[in-house]
């Protein structure tokens, strides 16, 4: 494997990131410089174009003027996210276990967290947890904002401050399933489903100030503010009016401008940044969940169990 890698970002944007911690924390035991690049999911090169020699593209294959974009670089200050790159290099989207022949060295603590949503063993493994949140974290801080992102850090952490927050995130319904019957959350269950996420928030207030959601979907948002009033906060962002999720056509095919996209990249960024500043997080397996804890290891948190529809 080439020495110069650049990690590129195939998936949703937090699985990307924690592909990028991943492969930042291998990068020394492996003598790896690691660049970050992303752009529009719709140059999801990766999926479309391998080599004979493994799942990743050689310098000599690609086309260079995709990497004059990088989103990154209006967000973060760092030595992985650069201007410049290597004339040599390879192009990949996948976590290091794909490579593990080509690597020389592998650490076992990355076989557990497969870098995919279902990852329950990384969740319910506590010893576990904390030593990836903070291998995790070690990255994360090798991250510093530009001046214009740092300020609408700062804009929304005035939701929480001074505050004792709880936290929970919410996908989309269809990210759920009833364990009663296995199956996908139905729309006729909606209401259901919200209620259980309300009492498990309920149960926990009395020891927070308020409580913060996170979510693409404005029901839950609706929902929350009236059980819960001014203790319900949350960013000043557009969401989805119904349970919609953002998805493209077809497998790895996605309809956003670039602009769109790089809303999306920031506003997703935001919301986990945001969520990562609360006391405790309620979650479910998800990577925008493992990354609000890989930002903080200071926090508390837990799986939302009991009543609550598992994903």
């Amino acid at each position: 494997m080439s020495s110069n890698v650049i990690v590129g970002n195939s998936a949703g944007v937090f699985s990307a990131f924690l592909n990028f911690f991943s492969w930042m924390s291998i990068s020394k035991e492996n003598n790896l410089d690691i660049s970050l690049h992303v752009t529009n999911k719709t140059n999801d090169w990766n999926n479309s174009s391998t080599t004979v020699e493994g799942p990743y593209i050689r310098s000599s294959q690609f086309d260079k003027s995709k990497l004059d974009t990088n989103i990154l670089l209006d967000i973060f200050k760092s030595n992985v996210v650069k201007k410049e790159y290597p004339e040599s290099f390879i192009y990949l989207e996948h976590f290091p276990e794909l490579f593990i022949n080509s690597l020389d060295s592998y650490p076992q603590y990355l076989f557990k967290y497969g870098g995919k949503g279902g990852m329950s063993v990384s969740y319910q493994d506590k010893q576990h947890l904390d030593f990836i949140r903070q291998k995790f974290n070690e990255q994360w801080n090798k991250l510093s904002y530009t001046p214009r992102f740092d300020k609408l850090v700062k804009q929304e952490e005035e939701l929480i401050k001074n505050k004792k927050v709880l936290s929970i995130m919410l996908r989309t319904i269809y990210h759920y399933v009833n364990p009663s019957t296995g199956e996908v959350v139905s729309e006729s269950e909606v209401e259901s489903f919200i209620q259980s996420a309300i009492t498990c928030v309920r149960d926990r207030m009395d020891d927070y100030d308020s409580v913060l959601v996170t979510t693409q979907n404005q029901p839950y948002i609706d929902a929350f503010v009236k059980e819960f009033g001014d203790s319900c906060v949350f960013a000043n962002r557009k969401r989805f009016e119904d349970f919609n999720d953002w998805r493209g056509v077809g497998k790895d095919t996605y309809e956003l401008s670039d602009d769109e996209y790089r809303s999306e990249v920031e506003n997703c960024l935001l919301d986990v940044i945001l969520t990562s500043k609360s006391n405790h997080i309620l979650g479910t397996c998800s990577n925008m969940f493992m990354g609000a804890l890989s930002m903080n290891v200071e926090n508390t948190c837990e799986l939302i169990k009991g009543n609550f529809w598992g994903a």
